[in-house]
């Protein structure tokens, strides 16, 4: 008796197989992505993320001095704009560190200082946010850039606790960061803002190759720039700036005084780039440090 072969149906692959083989693919050219194109890939990132983060625009219309007077800093390298109540953070998702923080001392100053919290705060507005514990056991401190006790000083206990949103912290070095910076933003608070009314400040990393990174992904920077502009009471504008490095040594931090020039050619940063252009070539240029004392 004749029989038909039946033909063989191909097997077809299971679906739990097919997302976990897809899912694979996909982490792969992720990593491959991450670690060779990472600008890219932030760029890719950066034009979803409004889609799918809930927290995105969360402070965007918290009211800035620095932005009203048009006095946002210009990074050659994509950050992504945070506001907070007494500081502004162009934070590179990229680098798990801002780039730059602003903000602005005033004098008299209106609050009391709080009590630090336990931990600091990985900032759900940023997908690259480091966290807490990407610090420990590393050796570096988590640096503020915008200073928990100015900030508190003139915007109050909400303010403060905005300050330790890892957002705002940099790696640094236990000596630098507890000594000649600590020393550089007290007088900042406590006298020039008295001298003048208010100071408005900008400071950040200055990242040089190659970077080494906490947990493969927090730059450890070389040093730290800080730019400072005040205004007499007859409105003439001074500025100065600091490039202070990790291993910085000493008491005195007029040493590490720069032009803003400097600053800027190290960090690819723009800053008063919408003064007129005399007057931003003035302030930029200057490396003297007499109003500042």
């Amino acid at each position: 008796m004749c029989t038909m072969a039946r033909r063989r149906r191909k097997k077809k692959l299971p679906l739990k197989r097919f997302l976990a083989l897809a899912a694979l693919v996909i982490g792969a050219i992720y990593g491959v992505a991450e670690k060779y194109y990472p600008e890219q890939l932030d760029e890719f990132r950066a034009r979803f993320e409004w889609l799918i983060n809930p927290y995105y625009a969360v402070g965007a219309s918290i009211p800035s001095e620095i932005e009203d007077r048009g006095l946002l800093p210009v990074s050659s390298k994509r950050v992504q704009l945070l506001k907070n109540i007494g500081y502004v953070s162009g934070f590179s998702n990229v680098y798990a560190v801002p780039l730059w923080v602003g903000y602005v001392v005033t004098y008299p100053f209106k609050y009391e200082s709080s009590e630090r919290p336990p931990v600091f705060e990985k900032d759900p507005r940023a997908y690259g946010s480091a966290e807490h514990s990407d610090y420990s056991n590393s050796g570096f401190d988590r640096g503020h850039m915008a200073p928990n006790y100015a900030v508190a000083r003139c915007y109050g206990k909400k303010a403060q606790m905005e300050t330790f949103y890892m957002t705002n912290i940099v790696p640094q070095k236990p000596d630098m960061g507890r000594g000649i910076w600590k020393r550089l933003e007290m007088h900042i608070a406590n006298k020039l803002s008295e001298k003048y009314g208010k100071v408005l400040v900008f400071v950040g990393p200055i990242l040089k190759q190659p970077l080494s990174k906490l947990k493969g992904r927090v730059a450890v920077p070389d040093s730290f720039y800080a730019v400072l502009m005040v205004k007499d009471r007859y409105g003439k504008a001074y500025a100065i700036g600091f490039i202070i490095p990790q291993s910085a040594q000493g008491k005195s931090v007029w040493r590490y005084c720069v032009p803003i020039d400097e600053i800027e050619a190290q960090t690819g940063i723009d800053f008063f780039q919408n003064l007129p252009d005399d007057a931003e070539e003035k302030l930029e240029s200057n490396a003297q440090f007499g109003p500042f004392v």
